[in-house]
């Protein structure tokens, strides 16, 4: 069992997110639908997580735990427009992973305005396996 987050109640452990027939992937995405779940990923396979942004509201993504894992090495990330984005302000930030190493850890991401205090609202486990 695994605490809910941000709710208080318990759930069971989801299954780990695989890229179709059972197989370990070597390149995964994730999005909001993926938030709290444990994805697996094999060594060297890349992770790309795209969560959606509103820079007219203010609030941006932040990455704001996980930079310690020995696991996974940040390999870039950025923001993109999503169709009609200059008027809207609707988009994507998004980050990409390398798996360097067997292990598990935990990513978390914020959303908050530059002026105050980020909120853990994301956070995925990844497994590494050989």
């Amino acid at each position: 069992m695994r605490q809910c987050w941000p709710c208080w109640h318990t759930s069971p452990e989801p299954a780990p997110l695989f890229s179709g027939g059972g197989k370990i992937s070597d390149r995964v995405k994730a999005g909001p639908d993926n938030n709290g779940q444990t994805i697996e990923i094999g060594l060297r396979g890349r992770l790309e997580v795209r969560l959606p942004e509103s820079r007219v509201s203010g609030y941006m993504w932040e990455y704001t735990s996980g930079h310690n894992c020995p696991c996974l090495q940040l390999d870039d990330s950025d923001y993109e427009e999503k169709g009609e984005a200059r008027f809207t302000g609707l988009g994507r930030r998004w980050w990409r992973f390398t798996a360097i190493a067997t292990g598990e850890c935990t990513l978390v991401f914020s959303l908050a305005r530059p002026w105050s205090k980020p909120r853990p609202e994301y956070s995925i486990t990844i497994r590494i396996r050989p």
